[in-house]
């Protein structure tokens, strides 16, 4: 069995004698000696032993031509580094794009979610109002903190005026007068003299605050 140097050998030899024909019929174009030329593979694949894929060059063209060969593939090969390189950044941009469009989706339904809270905590109110900042929210009422002595009060004054168990009571103190909620009605009445009040007159009142 044939080692691997003397396969190569054969390998050489069978080159050069299909190039030698080559040689020998076209010897204006092959001034030097045979011994002077190197056989190059035209598609540079060693293994294609094809007549037409086979040259006579000199050793310094055998040599410029390879080296044109193997830079042409390293320019090759820094092209697609290259490409790959920009895949990767618009991929990364794209991850981006996508975690910052998750956080801005978050943001909105959070946002969406304090809102509805809010129309919660609203439609709890007896009025349909948000209780004021300056109210303490007690079972169904909201009370100043200086007036929360007074509260006692107001539900009696309810319970009087409702002529049975109340449903809520809301007050406002500063401008003397308290909402009783009873079944199905509501009523108006001021603190200071326990008469009933219009919608017109606690509608001045507040204007005049």
């Amino acid at each position: 069995m044939p080692t691997e140097k003397r396969k190569k050998e054969n390998v050489g030899f069978l080159r050069r004698r299909k190039m030698y024909a080559e040689y020998l019929l076209r010897r204006d174009k092959y001034p030097l000696p045979f011994d002077a030329y190197e056989v190059h593979h035209k598609d540079f694949n060693n293994k294609n032993f094809h007549t037409d894929n086979l040259q006579l060059l000199t050793p310094q063209e055998h040599n410029r031509l390879h080296d044109e060969h193997n830079e042409g593939l390293r320019r090759a090969a820094e092209k697609i580094e290259e490409r790959l390189e920009k895949i990767k950044e618009i991929q990364k941009e794209r991850k981006k794009k996508r975690k910052r469009k998750i956080i801005s989706v978050l943001f909105v339904l959070a946002i969406i979610g304090i809102l509805i809270f809010i129309l919660f905590l609203t439609s709890k109110s007896p009025k349909g109002e948000l209780p004021s900042l300056g109210y303490i929210t007690i079972g169904n009422s909201y009370v100043y903190p200086e007036d929360i002595s007074t509260l006692e009060k107001a539900n009696e004054i309810c319970t009087l005026r409702c002529q049975e168990s109340f449903e809520s009571v809301v007050t406002n103190f500063p401008l003397h007068f308290i909402t009783c909620y009873c079944k199905g009605k509501k009523y108006f009445v001021d603190t200071r003299i326990l008469e009933d009040l219009t919608s017109q007159e606690i509608g001045e009142r507040e204007r005049n605050q």
